[in-house]
């Protein structure tokens, strides 16, 4: 049962008591529109609290512009928020989700769903979802406003915004060795710099940068992380200029953050199992995060454009590295239609369960400790490249440890994975959902 308002204290959310808190959420995109038509919707509020959540993805929107309802008819909205505070459930209102919407329109709903979600600053405010798509910049939707809700621009480090990479870019002065796939990320770095601030980094920001690039990823192979690497480059590029006092204040990190930030990984089934662990690589963003619309969790599988997939593990995996260093939202079918599972929809229920499963046994602050992963001398166990046989990146478990207590997964384990306890670590007990490899190690 949510109460209170919550307030950002740097990269954690926090209740009015200063308790850490975190996000539970599930996409409920047209649950709004159910409510709006009168339908009795109780038995997907029950499912929102079976499953331990406390963040509801909606998109009002789409009830307005399905229904052909004016702009101006958006009081409903503020009702249906009431009733959700009252039923202890927050929602994320993502404001443009209707992509052929001119600009003005745009600015229209923004405007009228800010005013409604700020009125008491229960809910969160998403001023577009995926404007990456388009090449839309959301700060244009906003126009200017300064909403009192807690706020995400929707903007996505890791998905964009794309642009071509044009070769002249690259600085011929960068060390050789950062050569191939790095070179890419290089010359998407360099255009962004120029996109955000107006001009391209210096020979001098560029040399404070290249220790950290060689840090940061030195086993770097060109297909995982790509994202992440781009992302953490450029905010290290804005501390490079902030400190030597060059350069627009017109950065990539305010560019896109508020209070929050909204990311959408990559859904692959190569990386997905493991890729909510990338939520770390965006700690450098200093803002809350959110692992907002994962692969989504139906009884079929799909790849592409709207794509699902009924591999529970690889859901409750995801979704555990996303709980370790953010929050995350379950993105489902029905979902999407705003409702509870049905019963021809077991395998749906049976993931989001035990996710919630997951969430239960893991604590909201989890994502407030330090990051270990598998190989590093503070990682509790052994994970061999045989106990996790993942193509890419064998032997990966993942870890927040905090002080004494740290709490584990390893991704893709076999089934007949026994913890092996290291590095001082002296007690280890299964935890979450059955056959998922999830652990509390002490010591």
């Amino acid at each position: 049962m949510e109460t209170g308002r919550l307030t950002r204290d740097g990269r954690v959310l926090r209740r009015e008591d200063g308790s850490i808190w975190n996000w539970r959420g599930q996409s409920m995109f047209l649950l709004p529109g159910r409510w709006r038509a009168g339908e009795d919707v109780t038995s997907t509020i029950e499912w929102l609290r079976h499953t331990h959540t406390n963040v509801a993805r909606v998109f009002p929107d789409w009830t307005i512009y399905k229904t052909n309802r004016g702009l101006d008819e958006t009081a409903w909205v503020a009702d249906y928020l009431r009733w959700m505070k009252g039923e202890g459930v927050r929602c994320e209102v993502t404001a443009v989700v209707n992509y052929d919407r001119p600009l003005y329109q745009r600015r229209r709903i923004v405007a009228a769903l800010d005013e409604i979600v700020s009125d008491d600053c229960f809910h969160f405010f998403e001023v577009q979802n995926e404007p990456w798509n388009r090449g839309d910049d959301p700060r244009q939707a906003l126009n200017g406003r300064s909403p009192r809700a807690l706020t995400a621009l929707g903007i996505c480090p890791v998905n964009g915004p794309r642009f071509e990479i044009r070769p002249s870019l690259v600085s011929t002065k960068l060390d050789p060795a950062l050569t191939g796939t790095v070179d890419e990320a290089v010359a998407y770095i360099t255009a962004e710099s120029i996109r955000c601030r107006g001009f391209a980094p210096t020979v001098e920001e560029w040399a404070g940068a290249e220790p950290f690039i060689r840090e940061r990823f030195p086993e770097f192979d060109g297909e995982h992380g790509t994202g992440a690497m781009v992302n953490a480059l450029l905010v290290e590029l804005d501390r490079i200029v902030a400190s030597t006092g060059s350069g627009s204040s017109y950065n990539y990190t305010d560019c896109i953050r508020r209070d929050y930030l909204t990311p959408h990984l990559p859904r692959d089934h190569g990386h997905y199992f493991r890729n909510g662990k990338d939520l770390q690589e965006m700690w450098g963003m200093g803002t809350f995060l959110v692992d907002d619309e994962p692969l989504g969790v139906a009884d079929y599988d799909k790849d592409g454009t709207g794509a699902r997939s009924t591999n529970r593990r690889h859901h409750v995996w995801h979704h555990t590295c996303s709980r370790l260093y953010g929050g995350s939202t379950i993105h489902s079918q029905f979902g999407l239609e705003g409702r509870a599972p049905r019963e021809d929809e077991p395998v749906s229920r049976r993931i989001v369960e035990d996710i919630a499963a997951m969430w239960r046994a893991i604590p909201d602050d989890a994502y407030t400790g330090q990051y270990s992963r598998a190989g590093l001398d503070t990682f509790p166990l052994e994970v061999l490249p045989s106990d996790s046989p993942d193509d890419a990146h064998p032997g990966t478990g993942y870890a927040s440890i905090h002080g004494n207590i740290a709490y584990v997964v390893v991704p893709k384990a076999i089934d007949s994975y026994e913890p092996k306890l290291i590095n001082g670590w002296t007690h280890v007990e299964r935890i979450g959902p059955e056959g998922c490899a999830i652990f509390l190690v002490t010591r």
